[in-house]
């Protein structure tokens, strides 16, 4: 599960349970990052007021197969033209790979 917080009410450590993307769809945080006091300044610049985070009990127990994590990455390289190019945007797929993957098995 997930709550939405105003940003004044963020601690560090927290984890985003949604991407923060802008107008065009394209990720300007991953889900999953543990958010610092450098993310709050940067979600203030961006004028970004509410984010989702992860509450106790989420889906941090799920298995993920090869098979559930191949269908993820498929279904995002489907709906994007861009592709990693570094290490830190690998590590961004690669987050959204991972969530793409829980939200197919909570279906499931």
């Amino acid at each position: 599960m997930s709550r939405i917080l105003n940003i004044n009410e963020l601690q560090e450590g927290m984890i985003l349970a949604n991407p923060i993307t802008n107008n065009f769809g394209q990720v300007l945080l991953p889900a999953g990052i543990e958010l610092t006091c450098n993310h709050f300044r940067i979600l203030r610049t961006w004028n970004i007021f509410q984010v989702s985070i992860v509450t106790e009990g989420d889906n941090e127990n799920i298995v993920l197969s090869k098979s559930q994590m191949d269908n993820a990455g498929k279904y995002i390289l489907s709906k994007m033209k861009w592709r990693p190019r570094n290490g830190y945007e690998k590590d961004m797929f690669i987050s959204s790979v991972i969530q793409r993957a829980k939200e197919e098995m909570i279906q499931e």
